[in-house]
């Protein structure tokens, strides 16, 4: 909520609107979340619409899986590139530098 509210300080983004979306099991109390939200955000003084999105255990289950994962993956992928940019640093040594005039 941070982020959004750094950016309406800037001219660009001031007059634009915020949304904020919670996810919610179908056995919680989603308008008792909701009212709680925005409570939260009136203290912080943040001006955001606020919106509850009530989905089945099993599909938040999954959907975190699937995002976890692809995280894992996109870490071990730059974790790799980082590793071979380094090998390649060390077998071309390091880059001459220009003198200065």
């Amino acid at each position: 909520m941070l982020l959004p509210f750094l950016l309406r300080q800037h001219k660009v983004w001031r007059k634009c609107r915020m949304r904020i979306f919670t996810v919610a099991q179908e056995d919680d109390n989603s308008i008792q979340m909701k009212k709680d939200l925005q409570t939260f955000l009136y203290h912080l003084r943040i001006s955001a619409e606020v919106e509850v999105v009530e989905m089945v255990e099993n599909d938040i289950s999954a959907f975190t899986y699937e995002k976890t994962l692809m995280m894992e993956q996109r870490s071990q992928m730059l974790k790799q590139m980082q590793l071979s940019k380094n090998e390649q640093e060390r077998e071309v040594g390091p880059e001459p530098q220009s003198p200065s005039q």
